[in-house]
């Protein structure tokens, strides 16, 4: 016969073992360092935002040849390689061609090259390449794009109270509707807002974030940061030393980019 005793002094262990099981687990999930060894790696290639409606939607990137938009200036086609053209879409449709550019100038000094490259040691309104939305792209700022061919160009955010707060980086790409870039390297600031800002059927200048990407990898990949469910195009460009001279070796390195090209600040812009 079945001591009732020992019946329930196992289930009372059971109880106990459950109990302290739980307590632990609670207290991994509220100290942060424990928390911090056992929680998901911020970059990871998944779906292309947290909206369970779209989970199965995922992005895909390759890389192939596509003529260069035909209205890109000479000058400007020089330095893009329609070889190297980024296609972006997902299982269901076609999303973007981007051609970037093939090396970008920057005045850094040799140190700054030897220890690496930020987006600051560009020129603000430097050339970096093409995009070709196939529909309308709203932009970081909650704008929305029309479907059509840009250039993209360096931008540094000014420092103000309507910028205050709403990207947690100043680098951005300009967005310019590729018929009104005027197609030199570089261009006037105030007139790089301008011809920005004459996007159809908006009122800023049409930008997207750029993130810090110092551990870029050889190929360009898409990633979704879980934090904010951002989807990321990273990628490398070369760089040349810029100077007056022409010089046989000039100093080279590489720049990481991390381009935003699906999510949007948590501030809005004022009308």
């Amino acid at each position: 016969m079945r001591n009732p005793l020992l019946s329930n002094n196992k289930g009372m262990h059971l109880l106990l073992f459950f109990i302290v099981i739980n307590l632990f687990v609670v207290a991994a999930v509220q100290d942060p360092v424990m928390r911090k060894s056992i929680r998901p790696s911020d970059h990871f290639l998944v779906s292309l935002d947290n909206d369970q409606s779209k989970a199965n939607e995922t992005w895909q990137l390759k890389q192939e040849k596509v003529d260069l938009p035909s209205k890109l200036s000479e000058k400007l086609a020089k330095n893009v390689d329609a070889n190297h053209c980024l296609t972006v879409s997902t299982e269901e449709k076609l999303v973007a061609h981007f051609w970037f550019a093939n090396s970008l100038d920057a005045a850094a000094t040799p140190e700054q090259f030897h220890n690496g490259l930020t987006y600051q040691d560009l020129e603000v309104s430097t050339f970096l390449g093409v995009v070709e939305w196939e529909q309308a792209w709203t932009d970081f700022r909650h704008q929305e794009v029309p479907a059509g061919t840009y250039t993209l160009r360096y931008m540094l955010q000014p420092e103000s109270d309507d910028h205050d707060q709403s990207a947690p980086y100043r680098d951005f790409c300009l967005l310019i509707p590729i018929e009104q870039d005027p197609g030199n390297v570089t261009i006037p600031v105030k007139k790089l807002i301008e011809l920005s800002k004459s996007t159809p059927q908006v009122k800023h200048p049409v930008v997207m974030l750029l993130a810090p990407n110092h551990q870029y990898a050889e190929k360009a990949k898409i990633e979704i940061i879980a934090k904010s469910g951002w989807s990321v195009l990273s990628f490398k460009l070369a760089v040349r030393k810029k100077s007056e001279e022409k010089e046989e070796k000039p100093l080279q390195a590489n720049l990481g980019f991390k381009c935003i090209i699906k999510g949007q600040s948590e501030k809005k812009l004022s009308p």
